[in-house]
């Protein structure tokens, strides 16, 4: 797999080659277009400042070009970036929801069977992580998943494991977990994490706490 390398200093100039991935290398102008955004959300401070005429200045494009055959709005090129950046992990989620809900807990199906598919990622998932993009990366994620998790488990899982008013909490407390995983210099291999996951999502907060405490 091919990716965009680029590295940025805290001005956000000085761009020169570095093996960091931000996205896949495409050679089309659709995606020189989405590459941009990328790169101008890695040094913005607030994804919410970007224009479309930063995106046109970074892909050496007029806006009117982006307008014309591509994207109408800003927000439009990063719910494609979104999808695209989600895609197998999503794919991967919703096959073992349809085929291993009636044998394993909703955490077992993310820690075996995304984790490793997020790891294999985690380069370029630690900038949508952690950088200006979180917070309307983490959105389009929480209302995909709820989404996905509403449709398919309760209708294969007749213990309905988790309460739907329950669903959004523990989701946003599942991809806090993740971001806290990637964030890390070196984050450790999906196994542990893994285990480490299914261990805290089937212990009360109470618990946890406690157990926090004690060790201190």
């Amino acid at each position: 797999m091919l990716y965009h390398y680029f590295r940025y200093n805290r001005e956000g100039e000085n761009r020169k080659p570095y093996n960091y991935p931000i996205h896949k290398l495409m050679k089309d102008t659709h995606n020189d277009i989405i590459n941009a955004a990328l790169r101008v959300a890695y040094y913005k401070k607030d994804v919410k400042d970007i224009t479309m005429n930063d995106i046109a200045k970074e892909a050496k494009l007029s806006r009117q070009a982006i307008y014309a055959k591509h994207f109408s709005n800003v927000d439009d090129i990063f719910l494609e970036i979104y999808k695209i950046i989600d895609e197998e992990v999503y794919k991967q989620f919703k096959k073992s929801l349809q085929l291993k809900s009636k044998d394993y807990s909703i955490f077992e199906i993310i820690a075996d069977d995304l984790f490793p598919i997020i790891h294999e990622h985690r380069s370029w998932l630690k900038v949508m992580y952690t950088t200006s993009i979180n917070g309307s990366w983490r959105d389009f994620l929480f209302k995909r998943y709820i989404t996905l998790y509403q449709t398919y488990y309760p209708k294969n899982n007749g213990s309905n494991e988790l309460n739907i008013a329950l669903v959004p909490p523990i989701t946003d407390y599942i991809l806090s977990l993740i971001a806290s995983w990637l964030s890390q210099d070196i984050p450790v291999s999906p196994t542990i994490f893994g285990e480490y996951f299914v261990r805290v999502m089937h212990t009360s907060p109470v618990t946890l706490v406690n157990a926090d405490n004690s060790s201190r």
